[in-house]
Protein backbone atom coordinates (compact mmCIF):
# COMPACT_ATOMS: atom_id res chain seq x y z
CA UNK A 1 0.00 0.00 0.00
CA UNK A 2 1.02 3.72 0.51
CA UNK A 3 2.76 3.31 4.72
CA UNK A 4 5.96 3.64 4.22
CA UNK A 5 8.26 1.77 6.97
CA UNK A 6 11.67 2.94 7.68
CA UNK A 7 14.93 1.36 10.08
CA UNK A 8 18.33 3.02 10.12
CA UNK A 9 21.55 2.40 11.74
CA UNK A 10 24.91 3.83 12.51
CA UNK A 11 27.95 3.50 15.00
CA UNK A 12 30.33 6.23 15.79
CA UNK A 13 33.86 6.00 17.12
CA UNK A 14 35.12 9.15 18.20
CA UNK A 15 38.75 9.71 19.04
CA UNK A 16 38.53 12.93 20.54
CA UNK A 17 36.16 12.23 22.96
CA UNK A 18 36.59 10.82 26.59
CA UNK A 19 36.68 7.05 27.07
CA UNK A 20 33.83 5.81 28.30
CA UNK A 21 31.84 7.52 24.95
CA UNK A 22 34.12 7.14 22.42
CA UNK A 23 31.77 4.34 20.49
CA UNK A 24 28.05 4.69 20.05
CA UNK A 25 25.23 3.74 18.40
CA UNK A 26 21.96 5.28 17.34
CA UNK A 27 18.99 3.44 15.58
CA UNK A 28 15.76 4.14 14.58
CA UNK A 29 12.09 3.18 13.43
CA UNK A 30 9.54 4.75 11.61
CA UNK A 31 6.13 4.64 9.81
CA UNK A 32 4.45 6.78 7.77
CA UNK A 33 0.71 6.30 6.66
CA UNK A 34 -1.72 8.39 4.75
CA UNK A 35 -5.41 8.53 5.86
CA UNK A 36 -6.41 10.28 3.30
CA UNK A 37 -5.12 12.48 -0.05
CA UNK A 38 -4.11 15.55 2.53
CA UNK A 39 -3.70 13.99 5.72
CA UNK A 40 -0.16 11.77 6.58
CA UNK A 41 0.84 10.45 10.00
CA UNK A 42 4.31 9.36 11.13
CA UNK A 43 5.97 8.23 13.95
CA UNK A 44 9.37 7.65 14.50
CA UNK A 45 11.41 6.00 17.18
CA UNK A 46 14.96 6.74 18.09
CA UNK A 47 17.37 4.60 20.46
CA UNK A 48 21.00 6.38 20.99
CA UNK A 49 23.69 4.42 23.43
CA UNK A 50 27.17 5.47 24.75
CA UNK A 51 28.72 1.99 24.55
CA UNK A 52 30.14 1.37 28.54
CA UNK A 53 28.11 4.22 29.45
CA UNK A 54 24.90 5.00 31.45
CA UNK A 55 24.42 8.36 29.12
CA UNK A 56 21.83 7.59 26.23
CA UNK A 57 18.42 8.68 24.93
CA UNK A 58 15.03 7.41 23.48
CA UNK A 59 12.99 9.49 21.61
CA UNK A 60 9.39 9.32 20.34
CA UNK A 61 7.94 11.70 17.88
CA UNK A 62 4.26 11.89 16.43
CA UNK A 63 3.43 13.84 13.02
CA UNK A 64 0.88 14.85 11.08
CA UNK A 65 0.63 16.64 8.12
CA UNK A 66 -2.24 18.57 6.04
CA UNK A 67 -1.18 19.00 2.79
CA UNK A 68 -2.89 22.03 0.75
CA UNK A 69 -1.27 21.31 -1.93
CA UNK A 70 1.75 19.54 -3.85
CA UNK A 71 4.19 22.20 -2.70
CA UNK A 72 2.37 23.47 0.36
CA UNK A 73 1.56 21.69 3.93
CA UNK A 74 0.73 22.87 7.41
CA UNK A 75 2.65 20.34 10.32
CA UNK A 76 2.69 19.89 13.74
CA UNK A 77 4.94 17.60 15.32
CA UNK A 78 5.60 16.15 18.62
CA UNK A 79 8.53 14.99 20.37
CA UNK A 80 9.23 13.57 23.76
CA UNK A 81 12.95 12.68 24.58
CA UNK A 82 13.88 10.09 27.42
CA UNK A 83 17.56 10.99 28.69
CA UNK A 84 19.42 8.09 30.74
CA UNK A 85 22.09 9.05 32.85
CA UNK A 86 24.12 12.66 32.25
CA UNK A 87 22.52 12.97 28.85
CA UNK A 88 20.69 15.89 28.49
CA UNK A 89 19.99 15.85 24.75
CA UNK A 90 16.54 17.43 24.04
CA UNK A 91 14.10 16.60 20.76
CA UNK A 92 14.92 20.39 19.54
CA UNK A 93 18.16 20.60 17.49
CA UNK A 94 19.04 24.17 18.82
CA UNK A 95 18.45 23.56 22.29
CA UNK A 96 20.77 20.61 22.75
CA UNK A 97 24.15 21.90 24.88
CA UNK A 98 22.05 25.55 25.61
CA UNK A 99 20.22 26.86 28.40
CA UNK A 100 16.76 25.17 26.60
CA UNK A 101 18.18 21.71 27.50
CA UNK A 102 17.02 19.70 30.07
CA UNK A 103 19.16 19.07 33.16
CA UNK A 104 20.89 15.45 32.88
CA UNK A 105 18.88 12.39 33.49
CA UNK A 106 16.10 14.70 32.58
CA UNK A 107 13.08 14.39 30.26
CA UNK A 108 11.84 17.08 27.75
CA UNK A 109 8.91 17.05 25.35
CA UNK A 110 8.53 19.54 22.03
CA UNK A 111 6.42 20.64 19.90
CA UNK A 112 6.44 22.33 16.73
CA UNK A 113 3.83 23.61 14.44
CA UNK A 114 4.64 25.08 11.35
CA UNK A 115 3.99 25.42 7.40
CA UNK A 116 6.05 24.50 4.68
CA UNK A 117 6.82 25.51 0.96
CA UNK A 118 8.72 23.92 -1.74
CA UNK A 119 10.14 26.19 -4.19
Amino acid sequence: GKTKLAANYMQRRNEAAVQAQRKSTLWSLGVSHPLTTAVTLEAQYYDFDYKNSADGAQMLVLRGTYAFSRRTAAYTTVGFMRNDGKARFSPSVGASNTALAPLAGRNQTGLMVGLRHAF
